[in-house]
């Protein structure tokens, strides 16, 4: 399933990304992708709170995309890519909200309830979503729910 040219490759230090572990084509895209170069700041600065969250994404089968921080930035999984149809590999580490945003009449308030907290699950919802270049007509079945950081606020949201 190759996609075009992603992210610009820095690989990360061994030490940098010991603690991720199994996962398939996305945890290796996670460890060359230069995040020094995204909102998260390099992948050697993220906190325990995040790692520990891209860790349980990366270990499940089912599709999961992770949005964190100021910047919202989206990391998924192998089960997850798919979704992004042609946005891949760019999607990685963009803000959720720009790639999804043909999705956002559907989707923004669930995904701002559960920034402020709460979780929220929509059920068979039918959104169109920009993917390939055009507008295409889907029904997904998801949740939002936050994720919290060493502050005690919402750090992201597990998707």
């Amino acid at each position: 399933m190759a996609g075009p040219a992603g992210p610009p490759s820095v690989p990360a230090s061994a030490a940098e990304q010991h603690w991720l572990v199994g996962g398939g084509e996305m945890a290796k895209l996670i460890k060359v992708m230069d995040w020094s170069k995204t909102p998260l700041g390099a992948i050697s600065s993220w906190p325990q709170s995040l790692r520990t969250t891209v860790s349980l994404v990366q270990a499940s089968n089912s599709p999961i995309s992770l949005a964190w921080g100021k910047g919202h930035a989206q990391i998924y999984n192998d089960g997850y890519w798919p979704i992004c149809g042609a946005k891949h590999p760019q999607s990685m580490g963009q803000d959720f909200r720009i790639c999804w945003a043909s999705a956002w009449p559907v989707i923004g308030e669930a995904y701002e309830t559960a920034w402020s907290g709460r979780s929220a699950y929509l059920e068979k919802m039918r959104m169109f979503l920009d993917r390939h270049g055009f507008l295409e007509e889907t029904w997904f079945t998801f949740s939002f729910s936050p994720v919290t950081d060493e502050s005690g606020g919402v750090g992201g949201l597990f998707h």
